[in-house]
């Protein structure tokens, strides 16, 4: 089965790509389901999981996942939990598919209490990247995408740092050789770290540098933002707090902001988000607002906080909430 959401691009590509598969002599049949962040949700998924299992797919059926990060999230758990799980690919439409959520296994849905928030770790049998999807993206998409890849930057290697840095035009304006290296090296970059820790508990937690703070806002803003422009504030979040707590380098903020805002992604939280929503919704994120949070720090770009050979820091409510209320 071929699923996508149902953009008008995808809903011709899917066809396309059904057409193609069938003249290779494979049964095909397709499904969608409506475009857009707020509808990464559990009736979405058990609405994907009746048209599945009503086209009398099979444990050896194959499920493939053309489009972006909310088609491959919804999907994949789809997948993961029909007849314990069957098999399926990820075609990935979008930067941010391409060099995040399609790898690390982990597939979700949202609920009213935040991001991905339900969901269980389940891999594809193999992801097919084609570069020329990025071509047909806007630019805000590519921001969007773009800020996971700094993400990697700034927590794992510095001359991928000043690549993206000295690179920005041509990363916008979708340079196809800018984009291979920018897409080859993320990956490379988080398969690294998913090789070490592929459940975030110790060197994993790379993988949401930004994310707790980032998500919360992104949750309060009811999707309006996109994930990467969430992350990029938790990201600048969460460099306030290792200064907050003594730990960073002088310019780690500065460097943080440089990047993001060259890229033009947002570093402050917008005035029209409630402080005491986006807190709520950090209740959900695994840790509570009334004892120590969670968070992954950095001491300096590529340089990540470790103590005693462990990178989760506590952090008191009390810092976390002034590092929020810094970035209105």
């Amino acid at each position: 089965m071929l699923i996508s959401d149902n953009n008008s691009f995808l809903d011709a590509e899917r066809e396309s790509m059904a057409s193609y598969l069938r003249d290779s002599g494979l049964v095909v049949s397709c499904a969608s389901f409506l475009f857009g962040e707020k509808n990464k949700n559990p009736k979405t998924l058990v609405s994907l999981v009746h048209d599945i299992l009503q086209d009398k797919i099979s444990k050896k059926s194959c499920i493939i996942l053309l489009g972006g990060g909310i088609t491959g999230n919804v999907g994949g758990f789809a997948a993961s939990i029909l007849y314990r799980g069957i098999r399926f690919v990820h075609v990935p439409t979008t930067l941010m598919h391409m060099v995040d959520s399609s790898t690390g296994g982990k597939q979700a849905t949202n609920t009213k209490y935040g991001k991905n928030t339900i969901g269980s770790f389940f891999e594809p049998e193999f992801i097919f990247i084609d570069h020329r999807y990025i071509q047909t993206l806007p630019e805000r998409q590519i921001r969007n995408g773009l800020a996971e890849c700094i993400k990697h930057a700034l927590c794992q290697d510095t001359e991928f740092f000043t690549f993206i840095l000295n690179n920005s035009k041509a990363l916008l304006k979708k340079e196809v050789t800018s984009h291979s290296r920018l897409v080859e090296k993320t990956i490379k970059l988080k398969l690294t770290t998913l090789d070490k820790d592929s459940y975030e508990l110790n060197d994993g937690m790379v993988l949401v540098y930004g994310h707790t703070i980032g998500n919360a806002v992104e949750s309060a803003s009811r999707y309006t933002l996109t994930h990467g422009e969430a992350v990029s504030i938790g990201m600048v979040a969460a460099a306030k707090i290792s200064e907050a707590l003594g730990i960073a380098d002088d310019d780690l903020v500065a460097r943080h902001i440089a990047i993001l805002e060259k890229i033009g992604l947002p570093t402050r939280i917008p005035k029209e988000l409630s402080r005491k929503v986006i807190l709520k919704f950090l209740e959900y994120d695994k840790k509570y607002v009334d004892k120590p949070m969670t968070f992954m720090l950095l001491t300096d770009v590529g340089k990540i906080y470790m103590k005693n050979g462990l990178v989760p820091k506590q952090v008191e409510p009390d810092v976390v909430k002034a590092v929020i209320d810094s970035l209105y």
